[in-house]
């Protein structure tokens, strides 16, 4: 027997062929002929037999849902995410996790019937915002991220002690004392906001494509460009600090446009040792075509393509990071980054919101959906300047 989903592309193959059987006259301004008159009718026929099926499938899912549920409690914690799509339009759905499922979450949700969930599938929203959260966000993919219950301030202790060596003390002198001072960096939670995306209620209603992973890519790519932007090069003034403004200078350029091996090589060297264990590159994908034609005094490319599938390219060792949102090779740019991206911290509130609203463009007849995701970063240097770039003169 047929699965739900196999139905439901059958009737949207079907649903196609209708609409291609209309456009031929429409365009055409002519009736059907005899052989498109059986075939409208065949096709009108299938569309039909497949909904009646689909119908049937449903009702009996749903009544099936209806059935009580016999001594099985739900945690007293854990959240109804049946009734938040049921009666909610705002849901909360983990970036890395889904939900925590009960048998008392036994009602199905279509796809094709508004009343039991719409068009909205979380599984597959979500799953494609945090897809597109790290394909499309070049600072995520290397800064440590962590992620809180609320919004309140979390301050992440620092500390620069390289500058203390200790003592060596004479036979019954008395211990020195070195003090360790401490410092803080804050993380705060600024709203990241993907802006509505609207719907026409035909288009959902007719659509016999996964239109939930589209809209969850849609939403996650904005989200992703709108953040990194931020991480890389916010002010950290009502925003997220970028990890290029949180940098230390390196070196610079004697290019307005142009990098040599040597300049690369002596950025390299201005990050301590400590960090450079764990460096990597990041710059634009324009900066990343020059520096690929650089070679060394004999002739060897300085930059090296990943060994195997999903291994990134490395220059001196150390990975490269593609990320577009650095600035290109023009004067004053800072273009390279170089350090240990780990002490980049990315915090994120919770999960990212993923809220449908029904009633507002209903005017209009149009369903609007819309991402936020509540985020802060900063490096957390305590004076030792893990991370430095390069900029040019």
């Amino acid at each position: 027997m047929p699965t739900l989903k196999t139905l439901q592309e059958q009737r949207g193959e079907a649903l196609a062929e209708i609409q291609r059987l209309r456009d031929v006259i429409t365009t055409e301004d002519r009736d059907f002929s005899a052989d498109e008159r059986t075939a409208w009718e065949a096709s009108n026929s299938h569309y039909d037999q497949i909904s009646d099926r689909i119908a049937i499938i449903e009702r009996t899912r749903t009544l099936e849902a209806d059935k009580p549920v016999i001594d099985v409690p739900a945690k007293a914690d854990a959240p109804d995410y049946r009734s938040m799509l049921m009666s909610s339009r705002e849901i909360d759905i983990p970036l890395q996790r889904s939900a925590p499922r009960t048998v008392a979450e036994a009602r199905a949700m279509s796809t094709t019937t508004d009343s039991e969930g719409g068009y909205l599938v979380p599984t597959d929203l979500g799953a494609a915002v945090e897809v597109a959260l790290l394909e499309f966000g070049g600072v995520r993919e290397v800064a440590t991220v962590i992620r809180t219950e609320t919004g309140a301030q979390i301050d992440l202790p620092t500390v620069d002690d390289s500058g203390n060596t200790g003592s060596i003390e004479g036979e019954n002198d008395g211990l020195a004392t070195t003090d360790v001072t401490f410092g803080v960096k804050s993380l705060n939670a600024y709203k990241v906001s993907s802006d509505l995306v609207k719907i026409p209620f035909e288009l959902l209603q007719d659509s016999a494509f996964d239109l939930a992973s589209l809209l969850g890519r849609l939403l996650g790519e904005r989200i992703a460009r709108n953040s990194s932007a931020l991480y890389t090069t916010g002010t950290g003034s009502s925003q997220p600090k970028g990890v290029v403004t949180a940098s230390a200078a390196g070196v610079t350029a004697a290019g307005v446009a142009a990098i040599t091996s040597d300049e690369l090589i002596d950025l390299y060297h201005s990050v301590g040792r400590a960090y450079r264990r764990s460096g990597t590159w990041m710059m634009a994908d324009s900066t990343a075509k020059y520096v690929r034609k650089l070679k060394d005094g004999d002739n060897q490319y300085l930059w090296q393509p990943g060994l195997s599938m999903g291994l990134p390219d490395t220059l001196f060792g150390a990975p490269v990071i593609t990320n577009d949102d650095m600035a290109a090779l023009a004067t004053g740019n800072k273009t390279v980054l170089f350090g240990d991206f780990s002490r980049y911290y990315i915090r994120d509130v919770g999960a990212v919101r993923l809220i449908r609203l029904n009633e507002r463009f209903a005017d209009n007849d149009q369903i609007a959906w819309v991402a936020i995701l509540r985020t802060d970063g900063e490096l957390a240097d305590a004076g030792t300047n893990p991370i430095k770039h390069l900029v040019q003169a």
